[in-house]
């Protein structure tokens, strides 16, 4: 369907573009008809040196400006239209999804300082999350002392033999190693609570984990996994709310929460 009405549109821009371009020839066959007359008329003995000379120079102006105005009305204006237009697609696309930075280090790209300093409900999923944990832990603290906050951790069930054999296997880890890890982060995130401080939960979810993601108020994080089986740079997608990218996380977040049990 998309495609049909991109043929009729086209179809229906046609005799326009046609006109537009039948005019344009015809105007420019004028003006240099004129300049060729001007220049046979240089090439009279007219007695007049200065006036051949002006008609020479005036016939040369008209033809060369002929040949520039057919080179942009025909191909650089309709290319220059067309860029425009692809920038203006993109952009317009970009606000669509509430894009508001790419990047291949989930560690170092977002700016995790500015994220933290007034979020108010942080929800982070994630298979265990060692390296991201440690990098925020000065953050995490300070947040769990925020009486009006509440951070929500989804972890995969360590309890789960087919989730722990899929990501062991994912990862390329020890079946007890990963176990060990995700009770780590459990522990970890449980110490943070403080009695008349910030609410915090963990739950434990079965399944496959495909993604991690953080969720800081109006502001997520989408980070891909690579099918490498081996620590490498991944695509990292900042978003803000009122996009598809973050309705997305959102609805994902609703659907994991939905999955999970509360373990503390």
């Amino acid at each position: 369907m998309e495609t049909e009405a991109a043929i009729n549109r086209t179809s229906r821009e046609r005799p326009y573009r046609q006109l537009t371009t039948t005019k344009t020839v015809l105007i420019s066959l004028v003006v240099a008809f004129i300049g060729g007359v001007l220049l046979y008329l240089g090439g009279l003995d007219l007695g007049w040196e200065g006036g051949k000379a002006l008609l020479n120079n005036l016939g040369s102006a008209f033809i060369v400006s002929v040949g520039l105005a057919l080179v942009w009305d025909l191909w650089g204006r309709r290319a220059f239209s067309r860029e425009i237009l692809e920038t203006a697609r993109t952009a317009t696309e970009v606000e669509a999804a509430g894009l508001v930075r790419v990047g291949t280090n989930y560690v170092e790209d977002p700016d995790w300082e500015d994220l933290f300093r007034n979020v108010r409900k942080l929800d982070i999923f994630v298979a265990y999350g060692r390296t991201w944990r440690n990098a925020q832990m000065s953050r995490l603290r300070m947040l769990a002392n925020n009486a009006d906050a509440r951070i929500r951790i989804y972890l995969p069930d360590p309890d789960d033999p087919a989730t722990i054999a899929h990501l062991a296997d994912r990862f390329s880890m020890d079946a007890a190693d990963l176990v060990n890890a995700i009770k780590e982060s459990r522990r970890e995130f449980v110490g943070l609570a403080t009695a008349g401080k910030a609410k915090i939960e963990v739950y434990y979810r079965k399944g496959d984990v495909v993604f991690s993601c953080y969720r800081f108020d109006q502001t997520a994080i989408l980070v891909l996994y690579s099918h490498s089986r081996k620590r490498s740079q991944v695509p990292t997608i900042v978003c803000r709310a009122g996009g598809s990218l973050y309705r997305f996380i959102r609805d994902e977040l609703a659907a994991i929460e939905e999955q999970s049990k509360l373990v503390n």
